[in-house]
């Protein structure tokens, strides 16, 4: 089965999303039955991509997610909403910023209100949304232009500012001999911080029929957006080459992005997230909002996201879960929770086995291949681990032993016998560790 996933243009803030796809989703999903691809909505906006979503026209009927702004549900007729579901929170707080070539930051969204033209893209997107609230609703002074364009557009214009999603293609502008410069980041607002700003959609009845295909997609962004967040090399290598960019400047764009808290680390949408987004989209529309509007924004939240949050809340567990290596219950960790890889694992029967070969043979190849396989394995060992169990520094200290044993053995500092020995010790933790893994307790 072909499952599309649209979105609105190729932006860095799509970053998770791209980086899951290229790991072929973690192999969560299987290629075989299910071949995703990611496309460019047409129009190139959220509400394009909302609307491919919900066509049944040929060749969109395989467009079963998109990846858009969620309060354009509201503009859309009831009947839609009962074919949507709600099922992740992709960028929270508004991954925006506002760029001007001269003028000195801003601490406020109202005070953007002092320029004269805001340059924006087309009408169905959240720079437009936005624009439309800094103009309290006059779009004679909004300058629409197609994604990309906004930094053209920027120069051409006196006294205006442009709102972009770009932060890479805004770093490197801010570094160039025209100096651009951030204004304000739109995230640190007090409209625009702690809100959903785009979320995964996805067609309900499709959910409903591949439930264990939308959990694994699930747990690959949860997956992504974790490596995204902690600014992993791996992430900082794919975007260099996905944006063809410099090293620095993908690292600048992913530290402003972090900064600014754009990139959820938990997926699952949250209610008051809901609902100051919505509020957020209700002013954008330069409407007032009261207190008796929270009763159907309750009721929205409750009919798109609650009847899907599962999905997410069981990929957020499972995934910052197992990123972190401990259990989620609370639960002491336990002797299978900490276990040495599988690396680790097999240096020491390497170690065990040229410890005693090595000393009952005395060939100083071995004891060297024992001392080198060792060092690395101890490395591999204590890597990254921050939490130890008793029988994790037990096995830690039988590699400094090889360590030892070979370097001794070696020098001819002590007999074979104690070589092989200590290399027979290493050989039962290894063994220990195996019958473990195979769930028997030793």
């Amino acid at each position: 089965m072909r499952v599309q996933i649209a979105i609105m243009a190729n932006h860095f803030l799509y970053l998770p999303l791209y980086y899951a796809h290229s790991k072929g989703f973690f192999g969560y999903i299987d290629p075989a039955t299910h071949d995703v691809e990611i496309i460019l909505a047409s129009p190139r906006s959220d509400a394009g991509a909302l609307a491919m979503l919900l066509s049944d026209q040929p060749g969109e009927q395989e467009v079963h997610f998109a990846v858009c702004d969620a309060m354009l549900i509201y503009q859309r007729p009831e009947e839609d909403r009962a074919r949507i579901g709600v099922l992740a929170n992709l960028i929270t707080n508004a991954a925006i910023w506002a760029i001007d070539k001269e003028a000195p930051p801003a601490t406020s969204l109202g005070e953007l209100a002092r320029f004269e033209r805001v340059i924006c893209y087309e009408e169905g997107t959240t720079t437009y949304g936005i624009a439309r609230r800094i103009v309290a609703g006059d779009t004679d002074r909004i300058v629409k232009v197609a994604p990309g364009q906004e930094f053209i557009a920027l120069a051409r214009y006196q006294n205006s500012i442009a709102l972009s999603p770009d932060i890479i293609t805004a770093i490197n502008a801010a570094r160039s001999p025209g100096r651009m410069q951030i204004v304000l980041p739109l995230a640190s607002t007090a409209e625009y911080h702690d809100v959903m700003v785009t979320a995964l959609l996805a067609r309900s009845d499709f959910i409903g029929q591949n439930k264990d295909f939308t959990h694994n997609l699930l747990r690959a962004l949860q997956r992504a957006l974790i490596a995204v967040r902690f600014e992993l090399d791996d992430i900082i290598d794919f975007a260099r080459d996905r944006f063809n960019e410099s090293r620095e400047a993908i690292t600048a764009a992913l530290a402003a992005a972090n900064a600014a808290l754009v990139f959820s680390v938990n997926i699952a949408v949250q209610r008051t997230q809901w609902a100051s987004a919505s509020r957020a989209s209700i002013e954008s529309r330069h409407l007032e909002f009261d207190e008796s509007l929270s009763e159907p924004i309750a009721h929205a939240y409750d009919q798109l996201v609650t009847p899907y949050s599962v999905f997410a809340l069981t990929a957020m567990k499972t995934e910052i879960g197992r990123h972190y290596d401990i259990r989620l219950t609370g639960e002491r960790p336990t002797r299978a929770t900490l276990k040495p890889g599988p690396i680790a694992l097999l240096c020491a029967f390497c170690v065990a086995l040229g410890g005693v070969l090595g000393g009952f043979l005395g060939i100083d190849i071995i004891l060297f291949s024992a001392f080198v396989l060792s060092l690395f394995g101890f490395s591999m060992h204590f890597r990254k681990r921050k939490r130890m169990d008793r029988r994790a520094i037990v096995l830690g200290s039988f590699y400094l032993l090889g360590l030892v044993g070979a370097v001794l053995a070696h020098m001819r500092a002590i007999p074979e016998l104690w070589a092989s020995v200590a290399a027979g010790l290493l050989l039962s933790v290894f063994i220990q560790d195996i019958l473990t893994q195979l769930g028997q307790d030793t």
